[in-house]
């Protein structure tokens, strides 16, 4: 069987797997009133999860569509925490503190870093401005004169500009930049302090390098003009030029990505998988974020410089530690494919990152951290939640994907289904959203086309959320 591991399909997937269908009246549009949903939820309910739920420890099963096109097999482990109450719970879109910047600054760098987005000297502001002036005069290039350009302000409201308006701007914005701009500029180093560039954005960004400690960048920023745009990355290598997350990936991706470089070649880090938690978990205690806890531990590859075509930097391996939020020892369960490109095509929602936060680790320390869209935990929404049984979950499991992917050739085989929190947002809230217990349904999907075979997504990729109280689809690219 040839296999294409579809990374590179996660937007067109997550178009066809989850809620692109046209959305039949059924359980895929219940529930998506939020008043609706905590009224469902705050029902009378007594016990422990697993007693309420009844789920058992394994479920098999098997089923197919009408036309046998698509196949369903069922043979998975189910989690449920450990947990007597689950309460829907409020978050909004948070940032880093000062205080995570200080950790951040003590625990990781190791070398000067020098500001990368100091002021720009007049030549260089000259140099963009001709740039846009020339591409004012030129006129949109093909497909950009039918471009609309929004802009969304802290109320939600929601201004749109031409191409030809968009570009003015950038002239008339350029322009003024050139009139403050200084002659020359050394320099800076980076103090810590996150500078205020404007009402609503504060960073850090700086770079350097040492020859015991390699390269070193450290980005830090909160961007309030647009809902869960802060974040932090991080990374340390011995070469200039390499990104620190996106080179790693997971065993199966690396040897599908990179046929030409033997994974087995790679020298293994010898850190041992304790060790990388417990340095991993040091770190995460430092920043102090509240319900963060580990939630796989993983070893993972980098094709290096050499094999990117720019370099002659050398494969490598890391410990990946991924980190999720947890409410009263219930997690937000992690999916690969969670996050919300899209948008409601009835209401204009722009689109809102679920956090994300890992860190890569070699023999040398942490050389990797990436954290997206903090979220702060707010108050309880229910004392608890009513949940649907087990059993009712998986009807609605077999009847709805069956329905989200009519017409679409795959076998697909669950192995694990697991109940956790996973965030949906409120209705006409920018950037408010409440943490919800959900169903998640985790295998391999092969998909057929055209006499040839792909695996859509990876291990981690849900193939349906359903959510827990009232048996709605939950679309994870959308948010709700």
């Amino acid at each position: 069987m040839k296999k294409a591991f579809a990374i590179f399909l996660l937007i067109t997937t997550a178009l066809s797997l989850v809620g692109c269908q046209q959305t039949p009246e059924s359980a895929i549009v219940k529930g998506k009133s939020s008043d609706a949903l905590l009224e469902k939820a705050a029902e009378e309910t007594s016990g422990a999860l697993a007693e309420r739920v009844d789920a058992p420890a394994r479920y098999q099963d098997s089923f197919s569509s009408a036309g046998g096109e698509l196949t369903v097999t069922v043979d998975a482990d189910v989690t449920v925490p450990e947990a007597e109450a689950v309460p829907i719970v409020r978050v909004t879109d948070g940032a880093i503190t000062q205080e995570q910047a200080d950790v951040l600054m003590d625990k990781l760098v190791r070398t000067t870093l020098y500001d990368t987005q100091q002021k720009q000297t007049k030549d260089q502001v000259m140099e963009e401005l001709l740039e846009a002036k020339q591409k004012l005069a030129q006129g949109p290039d093909e497909g950009e004169g039918d471009s609309l350009y929004y802009e969304t302000d802290l109320d939600g409201n929601t201004v749109s500009y031409t191409w030809e308006e968009y570009m003015q701007g950038e002239v008339d914005r350029l322009t003024a930049a050139y009139e403050n701009a200084p002659e020359t500029e050394e320099p800076r180093p980076v103090t810590g302090e996150l500078e205020q560039v404007d009402e609503y954005t504060q960073r850090i960004d700086g770079k350097g390098y040492s020859q015991e400690a390699g390269y070193e960048h450290l980005n830090i920023h909160n961007n309030k003009w647009n809902v869960g745009d802060s974040m932090v990355q991080y990374s340390r290598r011995q070469e200039e030029g390499s990104s620190f997350s996106s080179e790693y990936m997971d065993r199966q991706s690396f040897e599908q990505f990179y046929p030409d470089v033997p994974i087995d070649t790679i020298p293994d880090v010898a850190m041992s998988r304790e060790e990388a938690i417990d340095a991993g978990t040091a770190l995460a205690d430092a920043l102090d974020i509240p319900g963060l806890a580990l939630w796989s531990c993983e070893k993972q590859y980098a094709p290096g410089t050499a094999a990117l075509g720019f370099g002659d930097g050398a494969p490598q391996c890391c410990w990946a530690l991924r980190f999720v939020r947890t409410v009263g020892g219930v997690p937000l369960t992690y999916a690969s494919n969670s996050f919300t490109l899209r948008q409601d095509e009835s209401a204009y929602q722009p689109p809102w990152e679920y956090e994300s936060m890992v860190m890569y680790m070699d023999d040398s320390g942490i050389v990797g951290l990436y954290w997206k869209a903090p979220y702060d935990v707010q108050e309880a929404m229910t004392e608890d939640s009513s949940l649907l049984p087990f059993s009712d979950v998986m009807d609605v499991f077999e009847k709805m994907y069956v329905v989200t992917n009519d017409g679409t050739a795959m076998d697909a085989t669950v192995t694990d289904i697991r109940l956790g929190y996973v965030r949906v947002r409120m209705q006409d809230k920018r950037n408010e959203a409440m943490l919800v217990p959900a169903w998640d349904f985790f295998g391999e999907c092969v998909g057929h086309e055209a006499g040839d075979t792909y695996l859509v997504g990876d291990e981690a990729w849900s193939l349906l959320t359903v959510n827990a109280v009232d048996g709605s689809i939950i679309d994870r690219a959308l948010g709700y």
